[in-house]
Formats: C-alpha cells, structure tokens, sequence
C-alpha cells in the first residue's frame, strides 16, 4: 500500500460490497434495522 488514497479505495470498494450483503443477510435472519439520515441534529 502506497498512499492514503489507496487505502482509501480499497476500503470503499470493499464497502460497495459489504454493505448489501449485510442487509442480505439482516432481511434472511429477520433482523429489522432502521435506516436514518445520518445526521447530529434533528431539523423540522
């Protein structure tokens, strides 16, 4: 690994694939999971 842009990359390209897996996964074992916006504070 050379850089910090590298590293970088293969980390968010093995979370492209990480994540629908999970969610895959989560649905088959029933687990219910909530998806909210990802901020600190809530705005009305």
């Amino acid at each position: 690994m050379d850089s910090l842009t590298e590293l970088f990359c293969l980390t968010d390209d093995f979370c492209h694939q990480f994540e629908p897996a999970l969610e895959r996964h989560l649905l088959e074992a029933g687990v219910k999971k909530r998806k909210r916006r990802s901020e600190l504070a809530y705005r009305s």
